[in-house]
């Protein structure tokens, strides 16, 4: 139910428009604006207009093959990108930043993308490509640990994405794989 603010006047020719948002059952978001017109003859007349607005939504989730590895051994790493939101996505990249990996261990040289480009650096990689409505991209690669092992006693790898509707936004606390 809606009701007018205090002191709000409208005049014989005036429009009030209401907005109110609500959410469809197939997870979409549903924008509904209702307007009410007041015409000079004094009757008022309601209109309906729905527009429904698709909901962008990015889950990444990377997985080690092992919660904990000794010196000399080979971890592999497995990333999935899936769209599971309403829009597609063209031309996004996700940064996998694994700051220090050079004093922790070495790339396996073996890093994979099912789509898209894999770019490949010294401290982590960058994938870019595009997603569709319920497609997922799936990246491999492995880490040899070093031995002896100098580094932090925790491999970390940060996802990072600017898209919309991501699990893992620019600026949010670290997440991913360690």
């Amino acid at each position: 139910m809606f009701s007018r603010a205090p002191g709000v006047t409208v005049g014989a020719l005036g429009v009030v428009s209401i907005v109110s948002w609500d959410t469809s059952t197939s997870g979409g978001t549903r924008h509904s604006v209702h307007r009410r017109t007041r015409s000079r003859s004094g009757s008022t007349r309601a209109d309906r207009v729905t527009a429904l607005v698709p909901v962008s939504q990015l889950t990444i989730d990377t997985t080690p093959s092992a919660p904990t590895v000794t010196p000399g051994a080979l971890l592999n790493i497995t990333t999935t990108i899936t769209n599971t939101g309403q829009t597609p996505y063209f031309g996004i990249s996700v940064t996998f930043s694994a700051p220090g990996l050079g004093s922790e261990g070495t790339s396996g040289g073996d890093q994979t993308a099912s789509s898209g480009t894999l770019s490949v650096g010294t401290d982590g990689a960058v994938w870019t490509g595009n997603i569709p409505v319920g497609g997922t991209v799936t990246i491999t690669g492995s880490i040899i640990v070093n031995n002896p092992y100098t580094g932090n006693p925790v491999l970390s790898i940060t996802d990072v994405t600017t898209a919309p509707g991501s699990n893992c936004p620019a600026g949010a606390p670290t997440r991913g794989a360690s």
